[in-house]
């Protein structure tokens, strides 16, 4: 399973379908990229940042200088879509997470060593979530937290 392959210098909104080797898992806090998918996803988002910004690595995690909102408001939504058709949208909350005042990680990591990917509360955190086990389908209802305020 793999995100696909991506066009232009842009992130598109939309990847390959998902079909398989894809964990939603709620003790994960971010979202785990197979190899390949995460390096065409990070180059992407390198491209569209084009080096205004400073980052680093610990190895697992990229950084970066500045603030999400303030360096990424014109990201594009990046689109996720699984077999059968449905889609979770991932927008810069879903991407980036803000570490400290002064910056902000790519809240996605590569998954090590094999074809998986896991995906974690980051991204799905405005979600609620349905399986429907006979027919092999997961639904996504897009929330608004502010109905809870």
């Amino acid at each position: 399973m793999r995100y696909g392959h991506y066009h232009g210098i842009t992130i598109p909104n939309h990847l390959t379908p998902i079909k398989g080797n894809t964990i939603i898992d709620t003790w994960t806090t971010i979202l785990n990229s197979a190899g390949e998918s995460y390096g065409e996803l990070k180059s992407h988002i390198d491209n569209f940042i084009d080096e205004k910004l400073n980052n680093f690595s610990d190895g697992q995690l990229e950084y970066y200088n500045g603030t999400v909102q303030r360096e990424l408001a014109s990201l594009p939504t990046v689109t996720l879509t699984f077999y059968k058709g449905v889609s979770l949208d991932l927008d810069l909350t879903s991407l980036f997470q803000q570490i400290e005042e002064e910056y902000f990680c790519l809240a996605v990591m590569m998954t090590p060593e094999i074809n998986l990917n896991i995906i974690g509360t980051t991204a799905f955190q405005m979600y609620n979530i349905g399986f429907d086990l006979e027919d092999e389908t997961i639904y996504f209802e897009k929330i608004s937290c502010d109905l809870f305020y």
